[in-house]
């Protein structure tokens, strides 16, 4: 059987353009936002991405995953475990860039050249609400910043 996926919205859809809401902590550790984390985590694997929003798939929360393991799309780029992010921010710590051409899910067929910090700071809560921070550096910080 295969896993259950979320269809991926395009550009164009007012979802895309909308602030976030930042999920409250008491709503984490529910059913819900559980099985939405799985069903993200299985619908980015599925398009074959790095990283992907819950607005991605027609959701309005603060709610990212990342992951690059083995990934056919990114060969010989740094692969990175799994990181669900809840209510995350991203500060740069270097002012060095990395000019990288990137694609977007919710764009299909289109990539351009885009330039991002090579080293940022993730602040978030994980999937179990606990705090944490990670620095992120090279394909790792450009998959984690454009989110």
């Amino acid at each position: 059987m295969l896993p259950k996926v979320f269809k991926v919205v395009r550009m164009g859809n007012p979802v895309l353009r909308k602030k976030a809401k930042e999920v409250d902590y008491e709503e984490i550790q529910t059913t819900k936002v559980q099985s939405f984390i799985d069903i993200l985590v299985n619908t980015m694997r599925g398009e074959i991405g790095g990283g992907i929003t819950a607005p991605q798939v027609g959701k309005s929360v603060r709610i990212f995953v990342m992951e690059c393991q083995n990934n056919e799309r990114y060969t010989g780029k740094d692969g990175f475990r799994m990181i669900v992010a809840i209510n995350p921010t991203i500060e740069p710590t270097s002012e060095d860039q990395i000019e990288n051409w990137e694609g977007c899910l919710s764009i299909p067929g289109i990539r351009g050249s885009v330039p991002r910090y090579s080293r940022v700071k993730l602040k978030s809560l994980d999937r179990s609400g606990e705090a944490f921070e990670k620095d992120l550096q090279g394909f790792e910080a450009v998959v984690g910043s454009s989110a």
